[in-house]
Order: C-alpha cells, then sequence, then structure tokens
C-alpha cells in the first residue's frame, strides 16, 4: 500500500494543475479511502409501518415490523419469508430495553426477545431462536414479572457467529406492600452450537454485546430499589462465552449502547464514544459523537456503525476517521446493523397523522458496501 501511494504522488506530481482534481479522485479509490458518502446505497425494500428491531448477516437482512413480524429477506435475489410468533396486539415495546437490541442476527441464525401482556399489569418475555432459512422459531425460555415489580426479567441479548447469549434477573419486593424491591438472583445463559448453559461466575447482570467468542454484561445493582426494573451498577464484565472466564472489567460509568469487536469494547457515553482494550481493560482513545446520537452501536471488524438524527456513520477504530453518509429529508434513519463489508439501515418517513403504523409511517432498508 505504501509503495501504490507513493506511485499515485508521483503521478499527480507529473500532471497538468487542470488534472489534479479528477486525478486526486481516482487516487483515492486506489488506494481504498472513498468515504461513505461517495457511494450510492441501494434500497432493498420498502414496506408501510417502521422496523422495531434490525439485523443482518450472511446475505440476509432480518427486521421485527409494525406487526410484530419477523421478516427476513435475501439481498441478492430479494426471496422473502416471515416468521410470525406472538399476536401483535399483545406485544409491547420494551422501554427497559433502551439502547439494547431485541434481535440478533449471526452465524446463519436469528435470535430475538418478545415482551407481551401477560393479564393485568403483568409481562412475559420470551427468547426465540431460529435458522435464518426458517419460517418457524424455536422458542427457548419464557418468564413473567409485573410492570416495572417483582418477578424475572430477560435483559438483554446478543449474539455472533458461535452462538447467542441472554441474561436473566429475578426481582422480589422488600416489603409487604410492594413500593420496595431487590435483585435474588440470576445470571447469563449462552448457546454454542446446539448447547444452551448458564455462564458459570456471571452475576445477574444484563447482556450488552456479544463477538469473537466474548460476551460484554453489565452486572445489575442488587440494592433495595422503588422499582424492579433491573439497572446496570456502571461497570462492564467481558466473558468467555463457554467458560465464563472473565477477561476484563470495565468502568465507564452510565452508558447508553456497547459494542464489541475482537479486541475492542466500544462503549457510547453521553456524546462520545470510549474505547476500552478487552484483554487488559485499558482506555484506549475517546471519539467525540453527534449530540443527537442515537443509543445504539453495530459493529464489524475495525468498523463501528451508529446513527444521528439524519446521518449514518462508520467509525474506523483503528484510523479514528468518522464517514458519514445523509439521509435525504423527510426520511430519518432508525436502526442499522453491519455484518462484514456490508452497512444496512432502516429509515422511515411520517405519512399520515396517528399513532406509529402501517397507515402513518413508511420504511425503506438501504444497503452500502463499505471498505
Amino acid at each position: 500500500m505504501e509503495h501504490l501511494q507513493d506511485v499515485v504522488t508521483l503521478l499527480l506530481k507529473q500532471l497538468p494543475r487542470g488534472c489534479i482534481v479528477l486525478a486526486s479522485l481516482f487516487a483515492a479509490l486506489a488506494i481504498g479511502l472513498p468515504p461513505a458518502a461517495a457511494r450510492t446505497p441501494r434500497t432493498i425494500v420498502a414496506f408501510p409501518g417502521i422496523a422495531h428491531e434490525l439485523g443482518y448477516d450472511s446475505g440476509r437482512v432480518a427486521w421485527i415490523d409494525s406487526a410484530w413480524i419477523l421478516r427476513i429477506r435475501s439481498v441478492s435475489n430479494g426471496r422473502q419469508h416471515a416468521i410470525r410468533y406472538t399476536n401483535s396486539y399483545q406485544e409491547v415495546p420494551n422501554p427497559d430495553l433502551s439502547g439494547r437490541p431485541r434481535l440478533a442476527a449471526a452465524g446463519g441464525r436469528l435470535a430475538w426477545l418478545s415482551t407481551r401482556g401477560a393479564g393485568s399489569h403483568y409481562l412475559a418475555d420470551h427468547v426465540y431462536t431460529a435458522i435464518v432459512d426458517n419460517k418457524y422459531g424455536r422458542r427457548v425460555i419464557s418468564v413473567q414479572h409485573a410492570e416495572g415489580g417483582a418477578g424475572s426479567y430477560v435483559s438483554g441479548i446478543a449474539g455472533d457467529s458461535l452462538g447467542f447469549s441472554y441474561g436473566l434477573v429475578k426481582v422480589q419486593a422488600s416489603n409487604p406492600d410492594q413500593t420496595n424491591f431487590h435483585v435474588v438472583s440470576g445470571g447469563v445463559w449462552s448457546t454454542v452450537g446446539a448447547q444452551t448453559r448458564r455462564l458459570p461466575g456471571a452475576p445477574p447482570a444484563i447482556v450488552l454485546a456479544r463477538a469473537a467468542g466474548r460476551v460484554a454484561i453489565a452486572p445489575v445493582d442488587t440494592g433495595e430499589r422503588s422499582s424492579g426494573v433491573p439497572v446496570a451498577r456502571g461497570f462492564v464484565e467481558i466473558r468467555d462465552v463457554a467458560t465464563g472466564s472473565l477477561i476484563s472489567t470495565l468502568r465507564p460509568g452510565p452508558m447508553r449502547a456497547v459494542a464489541l469487536t475482537q479486541n475492542v469494547a466500544a462503549i457510547l457515553k453521553g456524546s462520545h464514544i470510549a474505547q476500552y482494550d478487552i484483554k487488559s481493560g485499558r482506555s484506549l482513545k475517546v471519539t467525540l459523537v453527534p449530540s443527537d446520537t442515537s443509543s445504539e452501536l453495530a459493529s464489524s471488524g475495525r468498523l463501528l456503525a451508529f446513527r444521528t438524527a439524519h446521518t449514518v456513520k462508520l467509525l474506523d477504530i483503528i484510523s479514528g476517521r468518522v464517514s458519514t453518509v445523509a439521509v435525504a429529508t423527510p426520511w430519518r434513519p432508525s436502526r442499522v446493523a453491519i455484518a462484514g463489508h456490508t452497512l444496512v439501515w432502516a429509515e422511515s418517513r411520517r405519512t399520515a397523522p396517528g399513532e406509529v403504523s402501517g397507515k402513518t409511517f413508511t420504511t425503506r432498508l438501504e444497503l452500502l458496501a463499505v471498505p
């Protein structure tokens, strides 16, 4: 690469001044540095409503639509199928999982979380998995809890090419009036291949991210609180998904989203992304991001993907360079995913007043090849 850059520089010196701009563009392409905005995304599919969740893996994009149907589409031939796993009238958005995905796509498989009404003031959390080409999902576990009260919570889900991980947290009332609550048990369960088992040594925790056989979890506050909803204590443990061995502990404080690469843990905090070395826990660098950055991070290799109110952005964790893809008004990016050298995002626009539905919003999924 260095020799190629030398050749390009020499050629530029020999060109007339009027050709320099054009030659510079070709030079950038030759050394593999085209900005994201210089490439043209293509629309995979458009549909009424919104995408509650989005995932991408193995040439297939998966999303949960406004009717709470999981849809999977091949980006090469457009073939599409659906997995119907819930009653759309019972399914509820889960604000307790803000910043943490409800859908994971990796290794040719899908895992997702469903939260439904389960009687007066009760909710049920269900974890499902499926092979990406199947039309049916398999329910792995179901638990119930009162809304913001006692019971068992599924506390996040994440996946990589080896399998998936999810967290469980059990909460009890601290007094007869059930005005205060505390965590009594829980842990992390991991799937590696066809086996699912509890991760040895992992405390009750929120599952944040998983990559390259490691899982990032946030141990929860076990003290007495006025709400039963599990809350992170402000530090992150990186553990081996097979043995449960603690690799490192990070202490970022309050966090909005987390992503893992093979060697780096990226944590979105306020208006910056902090990077940590996974093995040592050492802080590496900090990148400032816009104040309207959403609580979502996705990772693949050396790239982190995130979004703002009007753009999709890529951060190269090695060079520190940030590339931007502008989303034309009135469209707004609503979800982002990345795998390999493919960036995928959902962008939506309102078409009519009223509650979010297929009658008031339209969404399209966009795909962009990245270097």
